[in-house]
């Protein structure tokens, strides 16, 4: 149907969250945590990107996608407020430029951040321009969708991921689809 937001939640349940905190003290109490955590994050810096110690997750990705990208996007969703998807379009921009997100050495890494960019193209789309959701979905395709295809049919990785009876199948899959969708 060509309509944004649509993988976790729509326009009209945005709406309906508007309408319903201003009877509903959880709700206005989340709501208003949720504009305050994007706030703080209007001002914080860049992430770059690293990896640990062990040389093989780029912790960024899990505190932007986890931690800071939902936020942003919620923000943005609730107000139209373009500060927080600009905010939100910063990070994603420089994440498209670093080498890899993870998946030749921790793919739980890429999942997570696929599942963080297709929150962002889907909950963004309106803000970002063509040129920006191309960027943006050729990196999910050239840093997630293609290794974890090719991981996949191939039986190949550090570690099969794919195969596994953890959480690392459901983060790693749940975020190919996310993009995948997005």
């Amino acid at each position: 149907k060509d309509i944004h937001p649509r993988l976790l939640f729509s326009s009209s349940e945005i709406e309906q969250i508007k309408i319903l905190i201003q009877s509903d003290a959880f709700a206005k109490a989340t709501y208003d945590n949720i504009i305050s955590r994007a706030n703080s994050l209007l001002t914080s810096p860049i992430l770059g990107y690293g990896l640990d110690g062990a040389g093989l997750r780029i912790t960024n990705i899990h505190t932007f996608s986890n931690n800071q990208l939902p936020f942003l996007v919620l923000a943005y969703q609730f107000t139209k407020d373009s500060r927080y998807a600009a905010r939100c379009w910063q990070q994603l921009d420089a994440m498209c430029s670093w080498p890899d997100w993870g998946a030749n050495r921790h793919f739980l890494d890429a999942g997570i951040a696929a599942k963080g960019a297709g929150l962002a193209l889907d909950g963004l789309f309106d803000y970002l321009t063509s040129a920006q959701r191309l960027r943006l979905y050729t990196a999910i395709k050239n840093f997630v969708l293609q290794p974890g295809k090719t991981q996949i049919e191939t039986n190949t990785g550090v570690w099969k991921w794919y195969l596994s009876n953890d959480n690392w199948n459901g983060i790693c899959h749940g975020g190919m689809i996310m993009g995948a969708l997005a």
